[in-house]
């Protein structure tokens, strides 16, 4: 997990650019978008058919 250290008088922006420069550096956006919940096909059909009978 990449850290960054904030110095005294650092303005707000220019650490957080920095940050997500080390992200980027990193690939962490790139994994937690392939590591996004993925509902499966069979899963939302049965979720529709619970919302129309009024189950959920």
């Amino acid at each position: 997990m990449p850290g960054i250290v904030v110095q005294e008088r650092e303005p707000f922006e220019m650490a957080l650019k920095r940050c997500s420069k080390v992200c980027e550096r990193e690939s962490l956006m790139s994994e937690l978008k392939k590591r996004q919940y993925v509902e499966k096909p069979s899963e939302r059909g049965k979720k529709n058919k619970r919302r129309k009978n009024g189950v959920i």
